[in-house]
C-alpha cells in the first residue's frame, strides 16, 4: 500500500454504531472513488472496517502535507467528512510520515 512517493499519511478513525456502518462505509468509499482521482497529491486511499462494524478507518496517502491540507478545503470532501463526523459516536484524526516501505513477493 505504501508508495515511495508518499510523504504524508492521514488516518481518520470513526467509532460508529453497527447499524450506521453500511451507510457510512458506502459514503466513505464513494467519496474516495468519486473525488480521489481529482484531488491533487492524493496517491491512494483505503477504507477499512472492523469485524464488529463499530470502527471505520479512512487511510489516505499523500505526496505532501500541503496536498492533504489543500484537499480539506474541497466542498465535496468537507460535506462528506462532516456527515461522517456528525454520525459517528467519536472520531480521531492522526497524521504520519512514512518510516519504511517493505514489499514482499506475495504483495505483487
Amino acid at each position: 500500500m505504501l508508495d515511495a512517493k508518499v510523504h504524508f499519511v492521514s488516518v481518520l478513525s470513526f467509532t460508529i454504531k453497527p447499524e450506521d456502518f453500511p451507510g457510512l462505509s458506502r459514503e466513505a468509499t464513494l467519496l474516495a472513488q468519486r473525488r480521489g482521482p481529482t484531488i491533487h497529491g492524493l496517491v491512494e486511499a483505503i477504507v477499512l472496517g472492523n469485524e464488529e462494524k463499530t470502527q471505520l478507518l479512512m487511510v489516505s496517502q499523500w505526496a505532501s502535507r500541503q496536498s492533504w491540507s489543500a484537499a480539506q478545503w474541497d466542498e465535496d470532501v468537507g460535506r462528506s467528512l462532516s456527515n461522517l463526523v456528525e454520525t459517528a459516536e467519536s472520531f480521531e484524526v492522526r497524521s504520519f510520515e512514512p518510516v519504511a516501505i517493505v514489499r514482499t513477493a506475495a504483495g505483487e
